[in-house]
């Protein structure tokens, strides 16, 4: 949690936030984050883990974009001059 913190506050880079890695309270947390921080390249991966509030509180951010976080670990680990 505290890499993401540090990503959405401090950094403003492009993240991806794979939400079933993180306890309920934590995904509260990011979409508060987000909200706070203005970022504007977040990918989330939501699993079907979250709830359908806060699905529908990220589906209302304009900065979040919906990944599939496996599919992406598959590009990187086809191209090695990523990662």
């Amino acid at each position: 949690m505290e890499v993401i913190r540090e990503h959405l506050i401090y950094k403003n880079v492009p993240i991806t936030i794979c939400m079933k890695e993180l306890k309920p309270i934590e995904q509260y947390e990011v979409v508060r984050l987000i909200l706070a921080s203005q970022s504007t390249n977040v990918s989330v991966c939501t699993h079907e883990s979250t709830n359908s509030y806060i699905d529908k509180l990220l589906k209302e951010l304009p900065a979040v974009k919906f990944v599939q976080c496996f599919q992406e670990q598959v590009v990187l680990a086809e191209n090695p001059l990523w990662g």
